[in-house]
């Protein structure tokens, strides 16, 4: 094939040779093979001439969660801290680079990253290293965060009665949503199902 998708320690490289004549699907994106790092699957999502807004003007370049939705649990999301360069051939240091940190990947977002990654005038450039001899190479580093959520243990003394408990690791670095709360696991004691609800800064208080 014209590309390889190389994988190591999070770090994944592709290679496209003939980028001048690279297929691109009717919605003008070429995207990698999947692979994994960090327990999940991934793939680059590339669109050469631009997506929305920055059709035209800049090359657009995303990381998309390729995992099986059905064989994740409901709720599921995965966080992460990643990057993309787009690599100068000529000296790695004048390489082109965007980084996301604590990323959240979801049912609802699936794919970050950046639609005005770098100008298409960069780009083709032949000074600027990226593309030579019709090949181009960009790197993605992935680091996927442990999960934040704490570990529920439901401890069931009678069919109506029961004790839950919520261990929360990295308390301090919680994310919280926009009311400023975090919930539990939804656990089921007495038939009926539960979660908490912690507010870290008060409830009903303006934040910070």
């Amino acid at each position: 094939g014209s590309e390889m998708c190389i994988r190591d320690r999070g770090t994944c490289t592709w290679t496209i040779s003939n980028f001048s004549k690279l297929k691109l699907d009717k919605n003008g994106e070429k995207s990698s093979d999947i692979f994994s790092i960090g327990g999940h699957k991934w793939w680059l999502s590339l669109y050469p001439r631009g997506y929305g807004s920055a059709k035209d003007e800049s090359l657009s370049l995303y990381l998309v969660l390729a995992d099986n939705a059905n064989e994740l649990p409901k709720g599921w999301k995965v966080t992460a801290d990643f990057s993309f360069s787009v690599i100068c051939q000529h000296d790695r240091d004048k390489s082109r680079k965007g980084v996301d940190k604590n990323r959240e990947f979801n049912a609802k977002g699936r794919d970050w990253g950046w639609p005005n990654f770098i100008s298409l005038t960069d780009f083709h450039d032949a000074a600027n290293g990226f593309l030579v001899n019709d090949t181009v190479t960009f790197e993605a580093r992935i680091e996927v965060n442990p999960p934040p959520t704490g570990v529920v243990s439901v401890n069931a003394t009678s069919a109506h009665e029961g004790t839950c408990t919520c261990t929360i690791p990295n308390f301090s670095k919680l994310k919280l949503d926009w009311l400023g709360w975090k919930h539990s696991d939804v656990f089921s004691i007495g038939g009926h199902k539960w979660e908490l609800e912690v507010y870290p800064r008060g409830y009903g208080s303006t934040k910070d």
